[in-house]
């Protein structure tokens, strides 16, 4: 006699929780056949038993409801879950290095000169050819490369090229300097500050999950500031459960304190940084 529990197959499948992302709860049931007995069933009436699954349909489908629900408890949840990560995101991205408007060489024919938004890069490549007579390599072309684009503080966007050239050849390596200076000279006024106000088109490349990231500005725009303390944000959301009264303060001013020092060491290193220049130059 086949067991009245066992007609059946549970497969639980793509049950997984990323916090602050994406819940997800999956089960299937399978008939087993051979398992089932369903002569009891041979003599009932369709209509009967169709009345029935109606009924049991209905009660499937209300603790689907209850289940629904609890998911939207899980979205309260994880949507500070993922603001959280967002802000830690924000306040993880490390400083851009840079150059300090001085130009570097790579210690071979790269150069590179950069700020906190602008770099440019110059490498020149020598083209020879053996002369018999003198038994030796001799040049007899230069080829140079170069590029302005963007920093790329995050690594979520891939810089932007404002301008470059690759390859242009010369057989007089002084017009291959002529040109080259005129190319830096075109484009030094990016490199007269540590900071300059980033152009508008390219602002999205210096912000973090819509925050513009700690020492940037945007041309023309004031900068971005809200209204309430994060302690208020979260409490909107329901964050009661994540702070006590007593360590919400504590915790906060703590973490206004510590962006504050970073945000006034970087200045200072950057003012130390242009006075370096300066006094190179």
């Amino acid at each position: 006699m086949a067991d009245i529990k066992n007609f059946y197959d549970a497969y639980d499948f793509d049950n997984f929780i990323r916090p602050g992302d994406e819940i997800r709860l999956a089960r299937q049931l399978v008939l087993s056949p051979n398992n089932a007995d369903l002569s009891p069933f041979a003599d009932c009436k369709i209509a009967d038993l169709q009345r029935m699954r109606e009924i049991s349909e209905a009660a499937e489908t209300k603790v689907f409801e209850e289940l629904r629900a609890s998911l939207s408890k899980w979205e309260e949840k994880g949507r500070i879950t993922m603001l959280l990560d967002a802000a830690i995101q924000y306040l993880s991205t490390p400083e851009v290095e840079h150059t300090s408007n001085l130009w570097e060489s790579d210690g071979h024919d790269r150069y590179k000169i950069s700020n906190r938004v602008y770099e440019m890069t110059y490498d020149i490549w020598e083209d020879t050819k053996y002369d018999h007579n003198a038994q030796k390599s001799v040049p007899v072309a230069w080829y140079i490369s170069w590029e302005v684009s963007t920093r790329n503080p995050s690594n979520l966007y891939y810089s932007c090229k404002i301008a470059g050239l690759s390859n242009k050849r010369y057989t007089d390596k002084d017009a291959m300097n002529k040109y080259l200076q005129g190319r830096i000279k075109a484009y030094s006024h990016l490199f007269t500050e540590i900071s300059p106000p980033i152009p508008a088109k390219y602002a999205h490349i210096f912000k973090i999950n819509g925050l513009l990231l700690p020492g940037y500005t945007v041309e023309k725009q004031p900068p971005q500031r809200s209204e309430k303390t994060a302690a208020e944000i979260l409490e909107s959301l329901g964050g009661d459960f994540l702070l006590s009264e007593n360590g919400k303060a504590s915790i906060l001013k703590k973490l206004s304190a510590t962006r504050s020092q970073e945000k006034a060491q970087v200045k200072t290193e950057d003012v130390n940084k242009q006075k370096k220049g300066e006094f190179q130059r």
